[in-house]
This record gives structure tokens, C-alpha cells and sequence, in this order.
């Protein structure tokens, strides 16, 4: 019996999950971090002006925030992943729901009165859309993501 209990890893309190945690999404990431840089030197909310004349209020579902789907566009680009793979990773990834203004609770239990995840397929039909008027938003692109750090 006593060589059954010498064997037995000890049970600490701390190894069991807690049921509630209170994560504070800017604390999680450093301050130096490249998407901190990024969100500070380029404001996203001029998307909002550049596609009002692509979408209508009078019809269909309410569009997915804009501003959220160019920043998980921006992500897959200068990551180097598919919207499949961002899509796999970013529960999981503290930067990236930071970025998108996202924490952990929306992406795993999505509530319909707080900021949540597009649809992938939302993301893939949304940069199909833009990319086919990417004349429309050469000029905008073009000069204003020179502000964004190398």
C-alpha cells in the first residue's frame, strides 16, 4: 500500500480547472506586440465609409461588421493562413480575438448581443466581393496602409 502511494503523483487543487475565469484580453497581449502596433497606427473605422455604398439596410440579414472582417482579412495575410486555418486557430489565439475586438467567450459561446465571429464563409464571400471592386478600393488601400509597420 505504501508503494502505490509513492507512485501516486499528488493531486494539487491547482491543477483542477476552474468553472469561471476573468481574462482581461489587453493583459494577454504584450505591448509591444506587432498587432498592438498595427491597431495603433491604422484606424480601421474608415472601412465603414469605403463599403456604405455596397451594402443597403432595407434588405436581407444585417451585415457583418466590416471593420471586424478587413482586420480577420489583414490577419490571414500577414500571417500566411487560409480562412480555414484562421478560422482553427483563433479560438485559441489571445492576439488575434484582441485584434478583431473578440474575446474568448465570443468566439466559444456566441451571444447575439455582444461582438461575435463572422461566419467563415461570410469572410471568403466578403473578400471575393471586395477583391472583384478592388478598383474601388485601390486608392484607399493603397495609401492608407502605408501606416502600417514593417
Amino acid at each position: 500500500m505504501e508503494r502505490e502511494q509513492i507512485m501516486k503523483a499528488p493531486k494539487h487543487p491547482s491543477t483542477q480547472p476552474r468553472l469561471f475565469q476573468v481574462i482581461d484580453m489587453e493583459e494577454l497581449v504584450p505591448p509591444h506586440h506587432i498587432l498592438r502596433q498595427i491597431n495603433e497606427a491604422v484606424d480601421f473605422s474608415v472601412i465603414h465609409d469605403w463599403v456604405a455604398p455596397l451594402y443597403t439596410e432595407k434588405t436581407g440579414r444585417p451585415a457583418a461588421d466590416p471593420e471586424r472582417l478587413l482586420r480577420l482579412m489583414l490577419l490571414s495575410y500577414l500571417f500566411d493562413h487560409s480562412e480555414r486555418e484562421l478560422y482553427e486557430i483563433l479560438p485559441m489565439h489571445a492576439g488575434y480575438l484582441w485584434f478583431c475586438g473578440l474575446d474568448f467567450e465570443s468566439v466559444l459561446h456566441p451571444d447575439p448581443h455582444h461582438p461575435t465571429l463572422p461566419d467563415r464563409t461570410t469572410l471568403v464571400k466578403t473578400r471575393k466581393r471586395w477583391c472583384k471592386l478592388a478598383h474601388y478600393f485601390r486608392i484607399p488601400f493603397s495609401n492608407y496602409f502605408r501606416r502600417i509597420p514593417k
